[in-house]
């Protein structure tokens, strides 16, 4: 059964100074899931506090019935031909779930489109979640690094609601850059390489990933942990574990996976490597982007040891 305690409740919010060694992966962001009526009057309080440049993750799932001619809308909106004198954002479609945080706002778009079934990513991604309409399947979302700081706010673009009904229901996650780059405390590696579905001296089984992972780390082989050390990653070159520095931006050492420890280190099950995407793919792109400049890469922290 998966740690999908993340899906359902909020877990631990982050408290405390920075220099604070967590207690457990589950301390490093906040998860929460949130039921936003149609009918709402006042922007909802999710009791998220955001920092600036917190990473944000929005999902939205279910539709709302608008009016009593409207039909439904999912959280994206009801399409442009739908627009009329009682949105509450002119520039938001009508019925669309919106955020706030602080002075800064946005709506849910349209992410991870698909084209006749197939989804780009698709192995981050899982038929069942997907909005299938007229044109390309979509997850309906927003994700971003916060510019303002304040309460994460949900509301819906609609000002006469007394005629709306049902919900959306949203699963949010937030992440600060601290913490996202020093999950390696984490990571917890045999010192030599395991074989392919071995286990080591404690009993815990390595499985080696799929060839198209060595992109990412050199070239070298790549494994995950299962059981209390899901979510490790180990990589290994000729046999020889890859501890790499905090400041050693050229290393191609594996990182521990919030994802995969929420999903117990199954990276063949699609709702693990969709919380992949989410806590570890996402915010990797996202703060390299912001910050990288010419470094692809993210500064962790080096990866502990617990064989020898």
């Amino acid at each position: 059964m998966y740690k999908t305690i993340g899906f359902l409740l909020l877990v631990l919010v982050l408290t405390g100074t920075e220099n604070v060694a967590a207690q457990s992966p589950d301390s490093y962001f906040v998860a929460k899931t949130v039921s936003v009526p149609g009918n709402l009057k006042q922007p909802l309080r999710t009791g998220i506090q955001v920092g600036f440049d917190d990473y944000v993750y929005i999902e939205a799932l279910g539709k709302i019935r608008v009016g009593l001619f409207y039909g439904s809308a999912y959280p994206v909106g009801l399409p442009k031909s739908f627009d009329n004198f009682f949105n509450k954002r002119r520039s938001v479609l009508h019925g669309a779930l919106m955020w706030q945080i602080g002075p800064e706002s946005g709506s849910c778009r349209k992410m991870f489109r698909s084209y006749d079934e197939t989804v780009k990513n698709i192995f981050m991604v899982s038929e069942d979640r997907m909005i299938k309409e007229d044109g390309p399947n979509y997850v309906a979302g927003d994700y971003f690094l916060s510019k303002s700081t304040g309460e994460l706010m949900l509301d819906i673009n609609d000002n006469d609601v007394d005629n709306n009904s049902e919900q959306y229901q949203v699963r949010i996650f937030v992440l600060k850059q601290y913490y996202h780059v020093n999950r390696n405390q984490f990571n917890h590696c045999p010192l030599k390489e395991p074989g392919d579905g071995e286990h080591d001296r404690q009993g815990n089984g390595w499985i080696r990933e799929w060839p198209n992972s060595w992109v990412y780390h050199g070239f070298n082989n790549s494994y995950r942990g299962t059981g209390k050390y899901s979510g490790c990653q180990c990589v290994y070159d000729r046999g020889t574990l890859l501890r790499g520095t905090a400041t050693d931006t050229g290393n191609d050492q594996g990182s521990f996976d919030f994802g995969f420890w929420l999903g117990n280190g199954d990276a063949d099950n699609m709702e693990a490597r969709h919380l992949h995407l989410i806590l570890d793919v996402l915010p990797h792109d996202l703060w390299v982007k912001r910050y990288g400049g010419n470094n692809k890469k993210m500064r962790y922290s080096p990866p502990q040891v617990f064989v020898k």
